[in-house]
C-alpha cells in the first residue's frame, strides 16, 4: 500500500515503529518486527467518545484501513483511546502471533490489509479488553478470512483436589456469568494482570482470592506443560473470537473433613471489585458431570492422560 502526499511525524512504541501522518489527509501507522512490514491506514473517527462510568467507555469505531475518508479526531481522548489500544500488550502479542513460524503471515499465503478498531474497555489506567477487526487475505482465492478479535489475553485456572480419609474433593467456585446469563459453577481462575507472563504466581493469587485456600507456587504442576509444544503450552477454550490462552495448573493435597466442611459455601471474592463468589467441594469423581466449565472438563483430560502416561509427580496421582 502506497500513501502519496502524506506528512509524516513519528511515534516509538517499544519494538513496534508507528508514524502517524497529518489529521486532514487520512493518518497511517506503520509497524516493522521480524523484517515484515505493513502499512495500516488510519482513515476515520466517527462519532464522539463518552466516559458512561469510571474505566468504561463507550465510542465510534477508529479505522486503520480503506481511503476515501477524512479522519476528523473529536478531542485529545480520541487520540488518548486510540494509542490505548495501539500500545496495548494485547494487540502487539497479537501482531506478534500472526508473524510466528506457525502464524498466518509465516509462509506468505496470507496478508493483513487493514485492521478496524471497534471497542476497549478500560480496568482502572490499564486496558483490560480490545475488540477490533482484522482483514486477513487468502491469497490464493482473494478473499477474507473472518478477522473480528475480542483479545482479553492470557488466563490461568487451576484443578484442586483435595484428599481427605478415603475420599477425593474438587473445589470449584460459584460466579455470576452475566455473557451466558447464568451461575456457572467452575475452576478458580483469573486473567494476567501484568505483561511479565507470571502464569504461576496468578494461579496461587486468584485461588486466594476465590477460594482462601493458600497454595504454594512450587506445590502446582502446569498441566498444559504436558502438551506438544506446537500447541504452545496452552488451550484456547474459543479461538473462533477470543483470543484467550489458558494454563491449567493442578493441585493436590491432604484436609481434614472438618476443613472440607468450613471450604462448603465459603463466600469469597474480591466484594468491592463486584466478585460475588461461593465455594464448592464435590467429590472429584463426579467433577465431570458437575460443571460445564470448559476449563475443569480440559483440566479433567489433561490430568487423566498424564496420570496414565506416568508424567505426574507420585504426590499427584
Amino acid at each position: 500500500m502506497k500513501l502519496s502526499g502524506v506528512k509524516h511525524v513519528g511515534l516509538m512504541a517499544a519494538s513496534l515503529r508507528f508514524t502517524i501522518c497529518s489529521w486532514k489527509r487520512g493518518c497511517a501507522f506503520r509497524w516493522r518486527e521480524h523484517k515484515i512490514q505493513h502499512q495500516i491506514l488510519f482513515n476515520g473517527a466517527r462519532g464522539s467518545m463518552l466516559q458512561a462510568k469510571p474505566g468504561v467507555y463507550r465510542k465510534q469505531p477508529l479505522y486503520f484501513g480503506g481511503s476515501g475518508m477524512d479522519c476528523v479526531p473529536q478531542s485529545c481522548t480520541m487520540w488518548e483511546y486510540t494509542r490505548n489500544a495501539i500500545e496495548s500488550s494485547l494487540f502487539k502479542q497479537w501482531l506478534k502471533n500472526i508473524q510466528t513460524e506457525t502464524g498466518l503471515l509465516a509462509n506468505g499465503a496470507m496478508s493483513l490489509r487493514q485492521v478496524l478498531i471497534q471497542d476497549v474497555d478500560m480496568f482502572g489506567m490499564r486496558l483490560g479488553f480490545l475488540k477490533f477487526k482484522a482483514d486477513i487475505i487468502d491469497k490464493e482465492t482473494g478473499q477474507k478470512v473472518p478477522g473480528i478479535v475480542f483479545a482479553r489475553g492470557p488466563a490461568v485456572a487451576v484443578l484442586i483436589l483435595l484428599d481427605s480419609e478415603d475420599e477425593t474433593y474438587a473445589v470449584l467456585t460459584e460466579q455470576v456469568r452475566v455473557p451466558v446469563g447464568r451461575l456457572i459453577l467452575e475452576l478458580p481462575a483469573g486473567m494476567l494482570d501484568d505483561d511479565q507472563g507470571d502464569f504461576a504466581g496468578t494461579a496461587v493469587r486468584e485461588v486466594e482470592e476465590e477460594t482462601g485456600i493458600h497454595l504454594n507456587v512450587h506445590d502446582m504442576v502446569d498441566l498444559t506443560a504436558f502438551l506438544d509444544s506446537s500447541t504452545g503450552a496452552r488451550v484456547f477454550p474459543s479461538p473462533g473470537g477470543c483470543d484467550e490462552e489458558i494454563s491449567l495448573f493442578l493441585y493436590r493435597g491432604h484436609v481434614s473433613k472438618e476443613k472440607i466442611q468450613q471450604l462448603r459455601g465459603k463466600e469469597t471474592g474480591l466484594r468491592d471489585h463486584g466478585e460475588l463468589i461461593k465455594v464448592h467441594v464435590v467429590p472429584y469423581d463426579k467433577l465431570w458431570r458437575a460443571t460445564a466449565d470448559a476449563k475443569a472438563v480440559c483440566a479433567i483430560a489433561l490430568y487423566e492422560m498424564a496420570k496414565r502416561d506416568g508424567l505426574l509427580p507420585s504426590s499427584m496421582s
